[in-house]
């Protein structure tokens, strides 16, 4: 091979990896963009927070792209109306008492309910009202007056 021929190898090997480090670095910045607005939605652990109010059927379910460390849940509702807290989607039939994945937040209480899950659901009295908050990491068990 020739002086000039290999010259023009090199050339071309320095070009193409330079077109593939292009194409590395724009997916690196992309990742990195994604990633930071991936952070920023979840930056304080808090995937959603909000005020349920149960309808006719007492049904509410709610579901994520990511799993779940946990949900905190204020019964509104008075004594005697309980709100069972489900990993997963509602149940055919009736609502389970106990059980994995199934925790009971009493009537005009709130407890923290550390779950690892994609979707969750709640069972409480048509027109009660809960608040809910659910975050991407276990917290501290914790339960109390709502």
């Amino acid at each position: 091979m020739s002086v000039r021929e290999r010259m023009d190898q090199r050339a071309q090997t320095r070009s193409m990896e330079q077109a593939v480090l292009a194409e590395m670095l724009e997916e690196l910045r992309r990742g990195t963009a994604s990633m930071a607005l991936l952070r920023s939605l979840i930056d304080n652990d808090v995937l959603t927070t909000r005020v349920v109010l149960f309808d006719s059927t007492g049904v509410w379910t709610e579901s994520f792209a990511t799993r779940f460390g946990s949900l905190w849940v204020a019964n509104h509702g008075v004594a005697g109306h309980d709100v069972t807290v489900l990993s997963g989607p509602p149940p055919t039939g009736t609502a389970p008492t106990s059980g994995v994945g199934v925790h009971v937040v009493r009537g005009a209480t709130s407890a923290v309910v550390n779950m690892a899950d994609g979707q969750y659901t709640l069972i409480g009295t048509a027109a009660d009202r809960c608040s809910v908050q659910v975050f991407t990491k276990p917290q501290p068990p914790a339960s109390g007056p709502a």
